[in-house]
């Protein structure tokens, strides 16, 4: 549903069209809150010999549900293939 076109008024469709916008707004917000403890969780508990391995590296990068929120990551490719700069 697009936000922008809701109206608040003293319509009852207006005002349920309203409160179910914000249900699926809370539902879509919960939903990536999942991904991103998910995925901490994951990094935290991956041992430090798998976190600096490039498969690792472009996973945090490139595949992770915070930096995909904002469409564009950081490029980080050309830093990442530097086994020095991983560790």
């Amino acid at each position: 549903m697009n936000h922008e076109s809701l109206y608040l008024s003293k319509d009852d469709d207006d005002l349920k069209k309203v409160c179910e916008a914000v249900r699926e707004s809370r539902s879509e917000w919960s939903e990536w809150k999942a991904k991103i403890v998910t995925f901490l969780q994951d990094v935290q508990n991956t041992d430090e010999d798998t976190r600096v391995s490039l498969e690792f590296q472009k996973r945090l990068w490139n595949e992770n549900p915070i930096s995909l929120s904002r469409r564009q990551g950081p490029k980080v490719d050309g830093a990442i293939k530097d086994e020095e700069f991983r560790r």
